[in-house]
């Protein structure tokens, strides 16, 4: 019973092209949640389930095109809710929604936390002029996001954070100049790398850059002691 259930809720997730987002709000809005899936792709409808005792919620997101629920998948830790004071997580539709619901993270609890580490990151997008650019190639490189990225205005620093077990990557692009990052999150769908081969999405840089970057797997040298430090 188990593997049909399985089986069904993974081709009712392939022909829905749904995700699932769990620990939301309690009194989280589908309107709220579309605004900030859409960056994935057209969204086609959100069922939101409400845990009244639990005072959280989680929903299912479908999207018209099964690459926007790939992209989201991929890329989902970038989103946020309310100016940034709730993050959100985004899961493959097939995980059973009570075991997902148990296993997020409680809103109340995570609050103060969130909201403390939000102004950081905040604080710090504000000083550096820096957005995210998330779903990257493991192997991207600095020098082909510079590239791309130069449209924009002059790049002043790029840290680049690696997935490897994932086989994906993130970035933050810092730019010399406040509304060089503005223009990059208006028209960042419009780049790509590797000629056309991978497009580039653009959001909010809503961690702190110079967090990710000192535990980022950055360049070679830094993967070439951490293999050493792991043999």
């Amino acid at each position: 019973a188990t593997a049909t259930a399985t089986a069904a809720a993974t081709a009712a997730a392939a022909e829905t092209h749904a995700v699932m987002v769990p620990g939301l709000p309690v009194d989280v809005t589908k309107e709220e949640l579309e605004a900030a899936c859409k960056a994935f792709g057209e969204v086609a409808g959100i069922r939101v389930r409400r845990r009244q005792k639990r005072k959280q919620a989680y929903a299912f997101v479908s999207f018209a095109e099964a690459r926007s629920a790939s992209a989201a998948l991929q890329g989902g830790e970038g989103l946020s809710l309310r100016d940034g004071s709730h993050r959100l997580r985004v899961l493959p539709a097939t995980m059973n929604p009570a075991k997902a619901a148990a296993d997020a993270q409680d809103v109340d609890a995570a609050a103060a936390a969130t909201a403390t580490a939000t102004a950081a990151a905040t604080a710090a997008a504000a000083e550096t002029h820096a957005v995210m650019v998330p779903g990257l190639p493991v192997d991207v490189t600095k020098e082909e996001l510079e590239a791309a990225c130069k449209a924009f205005g002059e790049v002043a620093g790029i840290r680049v954070r690696r997935r490897q077990k994932r086989k994906q990557a993130y970035a933050f692009v810092s730019f010399a100049e406040a509304r060089s990052a503005s223009a990059a999150l208006q028209g960042g769908e419009g780049l790509s790398l590797r000629d056309g081969s991978h497009r580039l999405r653009v959001l909010p840089a809503t961690m702190n850059p110079a967090k990710a970057a000192a535990d980022a797997q950055d360049v070679d040298a830094a993967a070439a002691a951490t293999a050493t430090a792991t043999a």
